[in-house]
């Protein structure tokens, strides 16, 4: 009886974030917070994936495709390993197993990435701001999916630790794909342009419009 009291009382009372299946306990500010920080490596595929479209330069590909091999790496990790998460008694389930952490591990990634590639912005100021944001981002993460309890400390020092060796291995081994990326891209924005003619793609596009009002 007295066992089972206590398991009453230090049991949490879960809510869930109106933006993502994330839980944090219920009046928690703190939580709610670390709630929405936890889900960088989510949102961060898709703003790859936009900038992508938009750039068609080779390090948002070697950025977005580095993040989706990290993801499919790690739940190899997780199928192997078989190491649970927390019993915290979330109602949102977000896998059975959680050693490595794979938010851990993708956050990880993008710190690599951002590092690499803020190498080439001009102002130091600039660069140092942009090099402590996502580091600083990073570790809100790690510490979210603790505080949240949907792993445990060793489960995301070590998806923070083979996240940053995946992408040092990444951007070696991707370095010699930039040409065949370039050929890629130019030969898709030639294929492209063979459906400007269409009415359809006009209309979306809101050339006709224009015309219109021009």
């Amino acid at each position: 009886m007295a066992s089972q009291q206590e398991t009453e009382e230090f049991e949490i009372d879960w809510k869930c974030n109106s933006l993502w299946t994330v839980e944090y306990p219920k009046g928690s500010k703190l939580g709610k917070l670390l709630s929405h920080f936890s889900m960088i490596p989510v949102i961060a595929p898709f703003a790859l994936l936009v900038l992508l479209i938009i750039k068609r330069n080779f390090a948002s590909f070697r950025c977005l495709t580095g993040l989706l091999a990290s993801t499919l790496f790690c739940r190899l990790l997780k199928s192997y390993f078989r190491f649970p998460r927390p019993d915290a008694g979330h109602s949102a389930s977000h896998g059975k197993y959680g050693f490595p952490s794979d938010h851990s591990m993708s956050v990880a990634v993008l710190v690599i990435f951002v590092l690499h590639y803020s190498k080439k912005i001009n102002s130091i100021c600039l660069r140092a701001l942009v090099n402590l944001s996502i580091i600083f981002s990073s570790l809100l993460v790690v510490i979210s999916r603790v505080f949240l309890q949907y792993h445990s400390l060793d489960q995301v020092l070590a998806g923070y630790c083979f996240g940053l060796l995946f992408a040092l291995i990444w951007l070696k081994c991707s370095k010699s794909q930039k040409k065949n990326f370039e050929h890629a891209s130019k030969r898709i924005a030639e294929e492209a342009t063979k459906f400007e003619k269409l009415k359809i793609v006009k209309f979306f596009a809101g050339e006709g419009e224009s015309k219109k009002t021009s």
